[in-house]
């Protein structure tokens, strides 16, 4: 009988250890696309459980349908793992043997008050946030003019260069901020109603995934909610105000996936708005359950508009170079050509997977080139500098963004920063040193551009740095 065991986040099949990296596969990636409509579902938060869960528990259910697993000891591992574990297995009707049961009971009565504790605390934040801070300020609506809610600052820069378009902002602190443009005592009203719908809206998220991965993983997910609900529900209030406003006009958002972008879809759709989404970031290669919201999409690269074209079976991806350009150049930044180019070596993070940030940095101070040039860091957003303490003084963090893209070799392991790289006179380059990140970077169809340079070993990552400082060209 074929085993398999787990121990905190270690998986032994065969006596060969794995992590849930090494099951990312490309294999892998053609089970997902063909069973991610098992969790297709009208709930908005679709695509973000399918992102926080589903990945992995096909991940870890394809490995075991693969291998004939017919046996899982689990010594000991977090509730997430041991969730997943048990639905599979009472999916599969394999054998489970599980040490110290009593680590992994989920009492319903601390989880109903720690919901409603998070919801409280959600209310209490927004009614001073969102309420006392922010007077009103009543806006001239233009009728006749597209119109935008942009939510990040990652889209408030990819959509800068739109014109004649009514743009709002859910920023507490912009002038146009979208709140500021009800009166209170209607958001008021608003925030009360919401708080009354989160018990039946994390219900109907609950029944979701207990019906399609099962009874224990959709206790995973109430922590998460809990802490959004209230925000969601608001917004969604908020945003249906806007679309009232602007019955019929086209709507530009930088929400293409997550359930900001099915409440904005729902909301056109009883408006008869078109949704064009301009992305700030890449398109993911592999099927959603409720793929894209937008009725426009506007990708990064040509063969990441065919390749999702023909993924969906649909023609909303669209192309054009002028859009692209204006979305990913960064209009301040001054082009140097061949002699007067003095590039920095920079390396953007990525907020996942850390450890895989901080191996890499390892290998690259290790290398001879950086006796010499001193290495620089852009961490992502949601990245924190005391991740990299370990390294003390070796490395040089930048807090401008256009200081990091423009007229330097950028670093990455698989993000948008590779495609911006190459609009900003940079050169590009994608270091892959695991099997999840490799079988990920060939998900996202913008990151197959001939230009980006895919290294998987230090070796050639050596020789790949020696060979464009030498040529000394941008």
């Amino acid at each position: 009988m074929k085993e398999l065991y787990i121990s905190d986040e270690c998986f032994t099949f065969n006596n060969e250890k794995f992590t849930i990296s090494d099951f990312y596969t490309s294999e892998y990636f053609t089970y997902c696309n063909q069973n991610s409509q098992r969790f297709k579902t009208d709930i908005i938060v679709g695509n973000e459980v399918f992102n926080l869960l589903t990945q992995n528990y096909l991940a870890i259910e394809h490995f075991i349908i693969k291998k004939k697993i017919k046996r899982v000891y689990i010594q000991n591992t977090t509730i997430y793992y041991y969730s997943i574990i048990h639905d599979i297995s009472e999916k599969l009707g394999i054998l489970l043997s599980v040490e110290k049961k009593n680590n992994f009971k989920l009492k319903s009565a601390p989880r109903y008050i720690v919901s409603k504790m998070y919801i409280f605390i959600s209310f209490i934040y927004l009614i001073f946030r969102m309420i006392i801070l922010i007077p009103y300020k009543k806006k001239k609506v233009n009728y006749n003019s597209p119109f935008s809610i942009i939510r990040t600052p990652a889209a408030k820069s990819k959509m800068s260069f739109l014109e004649h378009v009514d743009v709002y902002y859910e920023d507490w602190t912009s002038v146009n901020n979208i709140y500021s443009t009800i009166k209170r005592v209607v958001r008021l009203k608003l925030l009360i109603k919401c708080v009354f719908q989160c018990s039946n809206n994390l219900k109907a998220y609950k029944m979701f995934v207990s019906e399609t991965h099962g009874p224990k993983c959709s206790l995973l997910l109430n922590k998460h909610y809990s802490k959004r609900i209230l925000h969601t529900l608001i917004y969604n209030q908020i945003s249906k105000i806007s679309f009232d406003l602007y019955r019929g006009e086209d709507f530009y958002t930088g929400n293409c996936l997550d359930r900001f972008s099915f409440i904005e879809s729902i909301n056109a759709k009883k408006n008869m708005c078109k949704i064009i989404c301009i992305p700030h970031g890449m398109e993911y290669g592999y099927k959603f359950p409720k793929g894209y919201a937008c009725d426009l999409h506007y990708c990064t690269t040509e063969y990441s508009c065919n390749e999702l074209n023909k993924l969906y079976g649909t023609k909303k991806f669209i192309y054009d170079s002028y859009t692209a350009e204006k979305m990913l150049r960064k209009s301040n930044i001054l082009f140097y050509n061949k002699t007067d180019w003095k590039p920095k070596i920079v390396f953007f993070t990525e907020p996942r997977d850390v450890y895989v940030n901080l191996e890499i940095i390892q290998y690259l101070l290790d290398l001879d080139i950086f006796k010499k040039n001193q290495l620089y860091i852009k961490l992502h957003p949601k990245d924190r500098e005391i991740h990299y303490s370990k390294f003390k003084n070796r490395l040089n963090f930048l807090d401008s963004f256009e200081e990091a893209i423009g007229n330097n070799i950028c670093l990455s392991r698989k993000s948008t920063i590779l495609v911006e790289a190459l609009y900003n006179n940079s050169k590009s380059i994608a270091i892959i040193i695991n099997q999840k990140d490799k079988a990920t970077l060939a998900t996202f169809p913008s990151l197959q551009d001939g230009r980006i340079f895919k290294i998987f070993s230090i070796q050639n990552l050596r020789k790949k740095l020696d060979e464009i400082i030498k040529q000394g060209e941008c």
